[in-house]
């Protein structure tokens, strides 16, 4: 199916291409999505004598091949000069997903909205993106399924004059995380959403992700499909999920739980590389050192009360720190000491623990500490990371 950005080229999903185009006085075809590239500070000017109205459809959306990763994505566009709803659209052999081309500053980028789980991202950092499509804006669509054809339709019931309220449903976010992973300049989120209608395998609740270039990117996958927002079951089917990572660079880097909705689970960021587990709830932001490729497993999130992996009462020990501060909560109330150590095995502060909870205000530099915690008959190590 052609699609044609102006003043660059015509994409063409069945051979994964551009052709260049030139463009004055020709008609913009309806339905179809154009994306317009300055070289430099101007304008385009559209003219016309009427407006689009009623029923709009764009029929032979087309999914060429088996093999090609970015089969079946089609830029289509909103045809009306009103808002229109991608919930309420017509969708035949289409995901049920929709991606904008957004920027963080000049810095490209995209967002990633699911109509199952009304969900979207917020790459942009100007709020989630909803299916509440703006006037005229043009957005990528996805083919479900190979040697399909898909189609789209929009009618007048489906048009508003603003934002459609209920889109973006803040209430069905019970259940999720947004995970941010930034270089401090530029960031891109990862959702993931427990939903009783989702299955743990690849469905309409989940959404593909749509690759940038050179900017640092956060993922999950389910078999071979990597995913931006990812729609599992429940905690108990599925209590770990890996986040995988791309960093263009080496340099230092900032996971950062920026909305936690659960209300009687756990969640905890295992550091596999570093042996550090980290209570998301009681510290959201979590800032490590990477070398530059695809770190698919380094990372993994634990949805539980207890961390999954640790037998018996190692789970009724949780260690964490947050800023210069390091809490350690027990399950109930224990006499022993805590004693923290640098790297090189230094002692840099010790503390009595005569509670359920101790918590330790240190004066110590950024980095990985070991935290040594000795209760009667019993003892752990674990290490955290000081901001």
């Amino acid at each position: 199916m052609q699609r044609v950005p102006i003043g660059c080229g015509l994409a063409n999903e069945t051979t994964q291409s551009y052709s260049e185009q030139t463009f004055g006085g020709i008609p913009l075809a309806v339905g179809q999505g154009y994306v317009a590239r300055m070289g430099s500070t101007g304008a385009v000017t559209f003219s016309g004598s009427s407006f689009n109205t009623g029923t709009q459809s764009e029929p032979g959306l087309t999914r060429t091949g088996t093999t090609e990763v970015n089969r079946g994505y089609n830029l289509v566009g909103n045809p009306y000069p009103s808002t229109v709803s991608w919930d309420d659209a017509s969708k035949t052999n289409l995901e049920t997903t929709l991606w904008y081309r957004t920027h963080n500053g000049s810095t490209m980028l995209y967002d990633t909205y699911n109509a199952s789980g009304s969900l979207g991202t917020n790459n942009n950092l100007s709020g989630a993106v909803t299916g509440a499509i703006p006037p005229t804006q043009a957005f990528w669509v996805r083919v479900s399924a190979d040697e399909l054809t898909g189609a789209l339709s929009f009618d007048n019931a489906d048009r508003s004059h603003g934002s459609l309220a209920g889109v973006y449903k803040t209430e069905q976010e019970e259940g999720n995380i947004r995970m941010v992973l930034t270089n401090g300049t530029v960031s891109d989120e990862q959702i993931i959403a427990f939903n009783p209608s989702a299955q743990d395998g690849f469905d309409e609740y989940d959404s593909q992700k749509f690759w940038a270039s050179n900017i640092p990117q956060l993922y999950t996958h389910i078999g071979e499909d990597t995913l931006t927002i990812n729609g599992l079951n429940s905690p108990t089917s599925t209590p770990t999920v890996a986040l995988g990572m791309k960093a263009p660079a080496q340099g230092e880097y900032t996971l950062n739980a920026t909305s936690i909705t659960f209300t009687e689970t756990g969640v905890y960021l295992e550091d596999t590389q570093l042996g550090i587990f980290q209570d998301l709830n009681a510290a959201p932001t979590y800032s490590f050192t990477s070398e530059a490729g695809n770190i698919a497993s380094r990372f993994v999130l634990h949805f539980s009360n207890t961390i999954t992996g640790l037998n018996g009462w190692e789970n009724n020990i949780n260690v964490f720190a947050t800023n210069n501060a390091i809490q350690v909560n027990l399950t109930k109330a224990e006499t022993g000491t805590v004693t923290v150590l640098d790297m090189s095995g230094r002692m840099v502060y010790t503390q009595p623990i005569n509670s359920n909870r101790t918590t330790m205000h240190l004066n110590v530099t950024s980095g990985i500490y070991m935290v040594q915690v000795n209760l009667s008959e019993k003892s752990i190590t674990r290490k955290v990371s000081i901001q």
